[in-house]
């Protein structure tokens, strides 16, 4: 019995040291695998931050490296110059120099390349000024021009040199024509002129005055619609004619109004006789539109000598 219960305990000792031995194996392999894993990052890691201080330390004094400076300083500078010097006050002679000085100052470090870039800026930075500067100059005097054009052209319009200007008389022409390619027979014209109330008279052409028996102040008088105009009433039977005008001085005696009624009434009347048309001053068909315009005229004179 007791030979067992030690048999038994020598085995159970010698299962727990071989237990522990194997626990001290363990951990120690644990902490060698992570030893060993954490020592390429930490190597990895200096050496990456020694690289990039070595690429920054040997393109620190690089030229592009300080023609990239030396841009990002103008830049600056620039923008100081804009927001701090107003056009108005701003010589265009001190802004160069600030650049001059920059440039004096890197020169040694710059090649021939480094050189041109700063005169291209410098040059950007001479021509800046007059572009900010001119137009708030040029922009300044044109408000008060304006005004005085308006002060200028606000009497003009209503000047009384303006308002003579306007005509004071007109003439109102009819015509009675014959029709495309016909003529006016000369002995029914000269019956249609005498039955509208014309008489004969001076220039050797017909007049219409006051009274149909030829006494009283002319109203409108009649001509020949070809040059000369005039009229021979002792031939009148072998005369002929394209047309006839009657024409009409504004102001005259009376109603314009009515005497240029009279006068279309007569135009009318003798254009039925001879077998001829009624045509505006333009020889055109007469309309009521025309109409409207002739009567615009006569009350614009009117207004005028009114």
């Amino acid at each position: 019995m007791v030979q067992d219960l030690r048999l038994i305990l020598i085995v159970v000792g010698a299962i727990a040291i071989i237990a522990l031995l194997l626990h001290g194996l363990w951990t120690s392999s644990k902490e060698r695998s992570s030893i060993f894993r954490d020592r390429p990052h930490k190597r990895i890691k200096p050496n990456r931050e020694e690289s990039f201080q070595e690429d920054d330390d040997r393109h620190q004094n690089s030229p592009l490296r300080v023609k990239r400076a030396l841009l990002e300083d103008e830049d600056a500078e620039d923008d100081y110059s804009d927001v701090t010097v107003s056009p108005a006050a701003a010589k265009p002679q001190q802004v160069p120099t600030r650049p001059r000085d920059t440039q004096s100052e890197i020169d040694p470090l710059l090649d021939a390349e480094t050189d041109q870039e700063p005169e291209t800026t410098l040059i950007h930075q001479q021509s800046s000024p007059p572009v900010h500067s001119v137009p708030e100059n040029s922009m300044q005097p044109a408000e008060p021009q304006i005004e005085v054009v308006r002060e200028k052209a606000g009497p003009a319009a209503e000047s009384p040199v303006a308002k003579s200007e306007r005509s004071k008389e007109t003439v109102l022409v009819l015509h009675v024509a014959a029709h495309v390619g016909g003529v006016l027979n000369g002995e029914a014209l000269l019956q249609g002129i005498l039955q509208a109330g014309f008489q004969f008279g001076e220039m050797n052409i017909f007049h219409r005055h006051l009274s149909p028996a030829g006494s009283g102040p002319v109203l409108f008088s009649l001509a020949n619609m070809v040059k000369p105009g005039s009229f021979n009433p002792d031939e009148m039977s072998d005369f002929s004619t394209p047309g006839i005008s009657i024409f009409m001085m504004v102001p005259s005696y009376g109603d314009a109004n009515q005497n240029f009624k009279l006068m279309l009434q007569s135009a009318q009347r003798i254009a039925d006789d001879v077998g001829g048309v009624v045509l505006d001053d333009e020889r055109r068909m007469m309309t009521p539109q025309k109409l409207e315009a002739y009567k615009a005229r006569i009350r614009e004179v009117t207004e005028v000598n009114g």
